[in-house]
């Protein structure tokens, strides 16, 4: 996903585009106000996708937002195809000097990793609860059944790891 904006910079990974790696040698110095806006893109990137549920309830403290929403704002800022979020995300793209192309395209490679691996735990929790209601269910069981649950389990783990 190499590319090179009009500014100059190049980006080889998602992690790089917010925070200016991979600057070629006669890259421009990063001056204070496109610092400032690579900071805005890297605190949507933070909160979209590293923030935990703590950290984002203490920074949004004066409004008091579900994490979750916030989450799920920064996601929509970052990925958008269209609209007012999309011409915003370009404009600060834009200021800091990074393709916005390339940031919405690892935005969405890394949500889509978030997904498949919520939708793997949640998989793992719903058969750790049906396990547990087997075992309070069933007053008598044999080895065999036990020993069939914990395999299908160690295998739903294994293929979430």
């Amino acid at each position: 996903m190499a590319g090179r904006t009009p500014h100059g910079a190049i980006h080889t990974d998602s992690e790089s585009i917010f925070k200016g790696e991979h600057l070629p040698d006669d890259a421009p110095e990063i001056v204070p106000e496109r610092a400032l806006w690579l900071r805005v893109i890297g605190q949507a990137w933070v909160d979209a996708f590293e923030a935990s549920d703590w950290f984002l309830t203490i920074t949004d403290k004066p409004r008091a937002r579900d994490p979750d929403v916030i989450r799920a704002e920064a996601r929509r800022w970052l990925t958008i195809d269209f609209g007012l979020d999309a011409d915003d995300r370009q404009e600060i793209c834009d200021l800091a000097g990074i393709d916005a192309d390339a940031l919405r395209s690892a935005a969405k490679q890394k949500l889509d990793a978030v997904k498949a691996k919520e939708q793997t735990t949640a998989e793992v929790i719903a058969l750790d609860r049906a396990f547990a209601r087997l075992l309070e269910s069933e007053s008598t069981l044999d080895a065999a059944t036990i020993d069939a649950a914990l395999a299908d389990l160690a295998e739903l783990e294994s293929a979430a790891a």
